[in-house]
């Protein structure tokens, strides 16, 4: 399984990257992953298993940082 950090040295959460029903990457916290998600990930049966609202965390809900982000994302613009 294939996982990252947060990069704002106030988190470095470790985080998996996961697909929407839409197909866009969504940042999860690891700790928000089922058994059978891990399992998945592990045998490479879904390179990535789609991201379930309600039962999977979104990490832009729980980084420290997420304002920050949020602001120079905006910034350019």
């Amino acid at each position: 399984m294939k996982t990252s950090r947060c990069k704002h040295p106030k988190c470095n959460a470790i985080i998996v990257w996961l697909k929407t029903v839409k197909g866009k990457n969504m940042p999860v916290d690891m700790e928000s992953l089922t058994e059978d998600d891990i399992t998945d990930l592990d045998l490479g049966e879904s390179e990535h298993p789609l991201y379930r609202h309600g039962e999977h965390t979104s990490h832009f809900e729980t980084c420290v940082a997420a304002q920050e982000f949020k602001d120079r994302r905006r910034d350019q613009w």
